[in-house]
């Protein structure tokens, strides 16, 4: 069964971003964490269609991405400060801060 957490994991191992799952207190789930990561489609979907299936995604950030992490509980800017740059993505966590997300090149 998919689910939109596993489809959201396997479109970022799509485009070339490793993932691992982490629980909702960001902590990972697997024994070395980070370096679990993977791109590995069958790895994902066992991981999120059972041995996580309410695991949060988070991403062994590869060469040449960068993530700005806007959280107003910690009195971040608004993410606004960068229209005009190109970004690869846009995530909105529940803090109602902003995950921005780069690509440079490395």
């Amino acid at each position: 069964m998919t689910t939109p957490i596993l489809e959201a994991a396997l479109s970022y191992a799509d485009i070339g971003w490793p993932v691992f799952p982490v629980g909702r207190d960001k902590a990972p789930l697997t024994r070395h964490g980070f370096e679990d990561a993977t791109l590995h489609e069958g790895v994902i979907t066992e991981w999120w269609g059972s041995t996580f299936p309410e695991a949060n995604v988070a991403l062994g950030i590869p060469e040449g991405l960068v993530i700005l992490d806007f959280d107003p509980r910690n009195g971040a800017p608004d993410p606004s400060i960068f229209e005009g740059f190109t970004r690869a993505l846009t995530a909105l966590p529940p803090s109602g801060g902003a995950h921005l997300y780069f690509t440079i090149d490395p």
